[in-house]
C-alpha cells in the first residue's frame, strides 16, 4: 500500500505544488483548504494517512489547534509542519506540539522530500515483476 500524505495549508498554490512533487516521487497525497476539512478527512480513515503535513498559519483554526483535534482522535498521528514565519514563538510552539520537523517556507523539492522520509520512509514502490530469462 502506498503511503499517503494530508497536506493542509489555505493557499490553493502550495497544495497544488505539493501534491504534484509528492506524487511524483510516489506518494499518495490528499490536500485540505482548512485545519476543518484536515479534521473531517482524517476522521474518515485515520488508519489510511501516514503523516500530516501542515502549515502553521491559517483561517480558522491554525496548524496547532489542528494537531490538538487531530491527536484527540489519534494520538499516534505523525504530523509535520511548514511556517513562512520566523518568529522564534511560533516555532517553539510548533516544536511543544511535536509538530517536528518544521519546514520554513519556501523550501524546495528535496527538503520536503527529506522531512517526508524521516518522518515515514520513502514511498513504497509498486510491485514490480522480474521476469526469469
Amino acid at each position: 500500500m502506498k503511503k499517503t500524505i494530508l497536506v493542509v495549508d489555505d493557499d490553493p498554490g502550495m497544495l497544488d505544488l505539493c501534491k504534484f512533487a509528492l506524487e511524483g516521487v510516489g506518494y499518495t497525497v490528499s490536500v485540505a483548504l482548512s485545519g476543518e476539512i484536515a479534521i473531517d478527512l482524517y476522521k474518515q480513515d485515520p488508519t489510511a494517512i501516514s503523516l500530516v503535513l501542515m502549515d502553521y498559519s491559517m483561517p480558522g483554526l491554525n496548524g496547532v489547534e489542528t494537531a490538538k483535534e487531530l491527536r484527540k482522535i489519534s494520538e499516534n498521528v505523525s504530523i509535520s509542519s511548514f511556517t513562512g514565519t520566523k518568529n522564534t514563538e511560533v516555532v517553539e510552539l510548533l516544536a511543544e506540539e511535536n509538530m517536528t520537523p518544521i519546514l520554513a517556507k519556501p523550501f524546495g523539492l528535496q527538503e520536503l522530500v527529506e522531512v517526508i522520509e524521516s518522518q515515514i520512509g520513502k514511498p513504497e514502490s509498486e510491485t514490480s515483476s522480474t521476469g526469469a530469462s
